[in-house]
């Protein structure tokens, strides 16, 4: 009879040893993975292995999240899953956007309550029920310019700040200023109106 002080990891099948790792938080899973023998090390390195373990790790980190362009394509060409994950989570510590992030999204756009009567009358933010269910939808491009979303695409239908600017022929732009520690990317103006801080 074998007892439960005769047990290892290399005692096990490897499918199981694969099983244990995908319970695993991962700092620990990294833990336990520097911790087993050579050979158990080389199966979690395999591809099939890691992506069968990391993935679903990387799923879970990825709940309620917006990845832009820009990082997901430098996320595909990192042919390991556990290095994705580990990029991840060092990506969600910066605090900065650059230029080619900040036009691959689609930003949602209100009036706060002080604006006024006059733009919060334009903002289907405010005047569609139940209020804050909807807002306009923006897109930032390249060239300096706000640019919104076609009707279809903007889940407000008639777009009543865009038909007004429209109607003044005015352009709505934007730029990155008030650099933080040298670097530019924590704060956007657009137009003239006052900085705002960009959050992630």
């Amino acid at each position: 009879m074998i007892s439960r002080h005769d047990i290892s990891l290399t005692t096990l099948p490897d499918q199981i040893v694969v099983s244990i790792g995908t319970f695993l938080p991962p700092h620990n899973l990294v833990t336990f993975v520097s911790s087993i023998c050579k050979p158990l090390v080389a199966i979690f390195a395999s591809a099939p292995v890691d992506k069968f373990v990391w993935n679903p790790k990387i799923a879970a980190l990825l709940v309620g999240k917006v990845l832009s362009r820009p990082v997901v394509a430098h996320v595909e060409r990192l042919p390991l899953y556990r290095a994705r994950y580990r990029f991840l989570v060092e990506d969600s510590l910066r605090t900065i956007l650059g230029a080619d992030e900040l036009c691959s999204l689609r930003w949602s756009f209100r009036f706060k309550e002080p604006a006024g009567e006059f733009w919060l009358s334009l903002d289907p933010y405010w005047t569609v029920e139940p209020y804050g269910s909807v807002s306009y939808q923006r897109m930032f491009s390249p060239d300096g310019t706000v640019v919104s979303l076609p009707s279809q695409e903007n889940g407000v239908g008639m777009d009543s700040l865009d038909a007004w600017a429209r109607e003044l022929n005015m352009t709505i732009k934007w730029r990155f200023t008030a650099s933080r520690l040298g670097k530019k990317g924590h704060f956007l103006q657009v137009r003239v109106c006052m900085c705002e801080m960009i959050g992630r």
